[in-house]
């Protein structure tokens, strides 16, 4: 299972995830969150999490992505980040329309793309029609289902309503990335009924914004880890 440890924001946080075996780390560009982070900054926490990975610690997640989570920005600054960071991904978290996504897909027409959609159920209708619409327009890597909470763009702690997820499922869609609320505690009953390829985390696994906590990462990862039924890829 593709497992990302999200909200960054420290090079040890950085490399002990990939050491207990994450196979993605998110890196928070929204200026309007506790877990945001420069662009020299990301580098560094990049450039932590590459250096783990090439130690082989992480020899059992097979691959390593570095994910650029981004929320309203400009294609043009969404490019020059994922370059200079040396992203592997990139995933639309805010309210970027079909047009702007498309936009940098021709630019970066290699460069994996998650759309994250921030889904109650009553938003799923509405939401599954943006997403399949955007599908008709450019390929994407996966899209990952966030809880919808008003005025927030992630790292709430909220779960995604299982009817979602059921919504989700009644048509052929990418990749499901599912976050949301998700801690060793109840990852393995969600993936057990959700059956996502893989999963995202950020406050389930810290001590306050930002600051990760080893032995929350270390527990999530195993539980995780414990109950999949997938072959994990990379984006």
């Amino acid at each position: 299972m593709w497992i990302k440890i999200c909200g960054i924001t420290r090079t040890e946080d950085a490399a002990f995830a990939v050491e207990a075996g994450a196979s993605a780390i998110g890196l928070n560009f929204f200026r309007g969150s506790k877990r945001y982070v420069s662009a020299d900054l990301a580098f560094s926490l990049a450039e932590a999490a590459r250096q783990a990975f090439s130690e082989g610690r992480s020899s059992e997640s097979g691959t390593l992505d570095i994910v650029g989570v981004f929320v309203n920005s400009s294609v043009d600054e969404v490019v020059q980040i994922a370059k200079a960071v040396e992203l592997t991904a990139v995933q639309f978290h805010g309210d970027e329309s079909i047009a702007a996504i498309s936009q940098f897909h021709r630019q970066m027409p290699s460069m994996p793309i998650v759309r994250a959609m921030r889904v109650s159920i009553d938003r799923v209708n509405l939401c599954m029609a943006e997403l399949d619409a955007l599908c008709e327009s450019i390929p994407l890597a996966a899209c990952l289902l966030d809880a919808f909470v008003p005025g927030e763009f992630g790292g709430t702690g909220a779960t995604v309503d299982g009817g979602v997820v059921q919504r989700y499922f009644s048509s052929e869609r990418p990749r499901l990335i599912l976050a949301g609320g998700l801690t060793a505690d109840n990852v393995s009953a969600i993936v057990a009924s959700s059956k996502p390829w893989g999963i995202d985390t950020a406050s389930g696994v810290e001590e306050s914004p930002g600051h990760k906590c080893s032995e929350k990462v270390r527990a999530f990862i195993n539980a995780a880890r414990g109950c999949e039924a997938q072959v994990s890829g990379r984006l």
